[in-house]
């Protein structure tokens, strides 16, 4: 079957795509300010573990964020906001850290879960990784990290506007952030690292730099 695209329309979509998460990257960049130094400091003070959770894409971008954030040497779990309706809350404890991820900040499973966290009366300090600076689940959570996304895409009239692309992007480059900042404000080393990652080429790289 021929490709009905001409390769620079093809270009084009491709290079849209990215350009608008590059803008998205480098707006959220420009605005960073106090609640990521307040988050950071939270964070390394925790005298529990930090909970991860969201839902859809988000909850993918929820569940690396707790691999990454558990290798280097903060534990971290995921729970699903629905599980946890369903037995999971058990797994949050005094003193836990939760972040929570959502573009919208209106995703009902998300705000059904924050209201059942609070019920617990864990006294919970909550992190929100979110677009928008008025919406309901920033009622729940103390710090808010604003991604300040509006839109998916550059081009209103274009079929990639409301496919989450954009906003994921940029939702996993700040918490990419904010466990990078928590590493090196605590001093987590790289012979640390490699304790946690000893093999791939990650771990060969460490141990020949380490070495």
């Amino acid at each position: 079957m021929k490709n009905k695209f001409p390769k620079d329309k093809i270009l084009e979509i491709g290079k849209d795509v990215l350009m608008s998460a590059t803008e998205g990257i480098a707006y959220t960049r420009a605005n960073l300010g106090i609640s990521f130094v307040k988050a950071v400091n939270l964070i390394i003070n925790i005298n529990g573990k930090i909970i991860f959770s969201g839902m859809g894409k988000s909850g993918i971008i929820a569940r690396k964020l707790a691999s990454t954030m558990s290798s280097t040497g903060t534990f971290s779990c995921y729970i699903h906001p629905v599980e946890a309706l369903h037995g999971d809350l058990g797994m949050i404890k005094k003193h836990d850290i939760l972040i929570i991820i959502s573009n919208s900040g209106e995703t009902p499973e998300i705000i059904t879960f924050l209201k059942h966290v609070k019920d617990l009366n864990l006294d919970n300090e909550i992190i929100a990784i979110t677009s928008q600076k008025n919406s309901k689940i920033c009622q729940y959570v103390d710090i808010k990290l604003f991604t300040h996304i509006s839109r998916e895409t550059r081009k209103k009239d274009s079929q990639l506007y409301y496919v989450p692309t954009t906003s994921t992007t940029v939702a996993m480059a700040l918490g990419d952030a904010l466990i990078s900042a928590c590493r090196l404000t605590k001093g987590f080393e790289l012979t640390s690292f490699l304790k946690y990652h000893p093999e791939g080429h990650i771990g060969k790289l460490l141990k020949t730099k380490i070495g």
